[in-house]
């Protein structure tokens, strides 16, 4: 679901001619999933 959501988001951003705000939102939604990850597993 986050993917398509980064993926939905980024085409729009990429039409406005700065594609790197696209990379961010995919790094910024990575992360989140990442720290989601790691918490579980010190629980």
């Amino acid at each position: 679901m986050a993917s398509v959501a980064a993926r939905s988001t980024g085409s729009g951003v990429g039409k406005s001619g700065k594609p790197w705000l696209r990379l961010m939102a995919s790094y910024f939604m990575a992360s989140r999933v990442i720290s989601r990850i790691m918490d579980s597993l010190n629980c």
